[in-house]
């Protein structure tokens, strides 16, 4: 994700809680890796940021039933 300095910039809006929302088409436009999966969903809870992704049925701001 580092070389990515769009997805840096989100990550530092995130962090000084500008945005509360990442919302994307599918997951595999925000990763591939399982490993910074983990990572971005960790930061997201440390800053109280959702992940949605529209597609894959991806909605970290509520438990899936």
């Amino acid at each position: 994700m580092k070389d990515r300095p769009a997805f840096q910039q989100m990550l530092a809006d995130m962090k000084s809680g500008k945005i509360n929302y990442i919302v994307a088409y599918k997951l595999d436009r925000v990763t591939r890796s399982v490993r910074d999966l983990e990572e971005l969903i960790a930061q997201l809870e440390l800053h109280n940021t959702y992940l949605v992704c529209d597609k894959d049925d991806v909605n970290t701001s509520s438990a899936n039933r």
